[in-house]
């Protein structure tokens, strides 16, 4: 740790070649805890503020929150934002916004669905940059999302935990017995596909919480991801082993859970609203569901998978939402919608990437997926600039995540 920081997130590597400008890129694969970060430091950045010890005023933003309506400017959203942050009152009400010193995080610019939109945001970066020398902005996204858009920005780009810090992770987990850290690195020597996901910070994580529960490790992320959310949805509280009782069941909340990651990602969403929940509810379950919606609505957030941010919802992941989306997926009983999602990545829709790469995990089919794959490669990439290179790149993340069940 330094300077009371969490573990190294980060090892800055700097692309910028134009003229300095008070706004970065951190980059990093799902995971890899760029919200963590920027949370982490936007607290910090709170108390020190609050005490005086800074002048700069820090504003958290998560970007999915603009991804449609009018975009404000960057003082505006730190207007719009001061006397709402306990840690930030004493101090922000006689606070003159149009000079004050101001550090925003913009947190998941991958998070914005449409294209044309965040490069409308990375526009409103730039200007503020090049023109407001008080403000300072940060700006977080997945690594694919970095093109010919963004090369003004210097990047950084997020480290995978080094295995010090991975030991770290799993002596703090599993404190019990002895006994149980040994069986836990004894599964996780001899399960070669889990070794790369232990350098993940929210992977590892996750990794740890399943053999808490169950004393064995997942074969891969995929089937780390279903058996974590088989857990949550069963009423497993994970971090301190203890099952809630419910009065649903797993199969009825994994149902209107599949459910809703499909429509809320199909609607290009990061959050929802009660009415998507109720909806959902209603066209996946039978009428009498809907005289207890609001008893579904608790148990859901108290596992976990969905959390409540002011009037609104959103999946406490994006992955988690992937993964859903990616299940729910599989259960169409015609694989049109499977043919359409294919259709909008290679036509330049990454916000389908993720979901694809779930999809492949869970069909169970890995060599058929591989040549669905190169049949549509084959088809697009005739008409469609950049098919071909986009099929290719989830074609290479599915056989570097399934290596001993793709034949040769």
């Amino acid at each position: 740790q330094t300077d009371g920081a969490p573990c190294k997130l980060w090892a800055a590597k700097a692309s910028h070649s134009g003229p300095r400008i008070s706004c970065k890129l951190p980059l990093g694969p799902a995971g890899f805890g760029k919200t963590s970060f920027c949370r982490w430091h936007a607290l910090r950045d709170a108390e020190r503020f609050s005490t005086g010890a800074s002048d700069i005023l820090p504003v958290y933003i998560a970007l999915h929150k603009l991804a449609s309506g009018a975009l404000p400017s960057v003082r505006e959203m730190t207007k719009s934002m001061v006397g709402k942050s306990a840690l930030l009152t004493s101090r922000s009400r006689s606070l003159n916004i149009g000079d004050q010193r101001i550090r925003v995080y913009l947190d998941g610019l991958d998070e914005i669905p449409v294209v044309s939109r965040r490069w409308e945001v990375l526009g409103l970066a730039r200007k503020t940059a090049e023109q407001d020398a008080n403000i300072q902005i940060i700006l977080t996204s997945r690594e694919y999302v970095y093109d010919r858009q963004a090369l003004w920005l210097p990047t950084l780009r997020l480290s995978e935990f080094e295995e010090a810090q991975s030991e770290l992770l799993i002596a703090g987990w599993l404190t019990e017995q002895a006994s149980e850290v040994q069986s836990f690195r004894a599964q996780l020597q001899a399960a070669e596909t889990l070794k790369p996901l232990m350098r993940i910070p929210l992977l590892a994580t996750l990794i740890i919480l399943v053999f808490r529960q169950t004393r064995r490790l997942p074969e891969n992320r995929t089937r780390l991801y279903e058996m974590f959310i088989d857990l949550l949805s069963g009423g497993w509280d994970l971090a301190k082993g203890v099952q809630r009782g419910s009065s649903f069941g797993s199969v009825v909340k994994l149902m209107v859970l599949r459910r809703l990651a499909a429509k809320v990602h199909l609607d290009g969403k990061r959050n929802f609203g009660a009415v998507d929940l109720k909806y959902t509810i209603r066209t996946t379950l039978s009428s009498k569901f809907m005289d207890h919606w609001e008893g579904l609505e608790q148990e859901l957030l108290q596992d976990g998978i969905i959390t409540k941010v002011g009037v609104a919802y959103e999946f406490s992941h994006l992955s988690f939402q992937e993964f859903l989306a990616a299940r729910d997926l599989l259960g169409d009983p015609t694989s049109m919608r499977a043919e359409v999602v294919l259709e909008k990545f290679l036509r330049g829709e990454d916000w389908w990437r993720e979901v694809l790469s779930f999809y492949a995990g869970l069909a169970g089919k890995p060599n058929e997926i591989l040549a669905w794959l190169s049949e549509a490669k084959t088809k697009w990439s005739v008409s469609v600039e950049g098919a071909e290179k986009r099929a290719n790149s989830l074609i290479q993340s599915i056989v570097q995540s399934l290596p001993d069940y793709i034949g040769t």
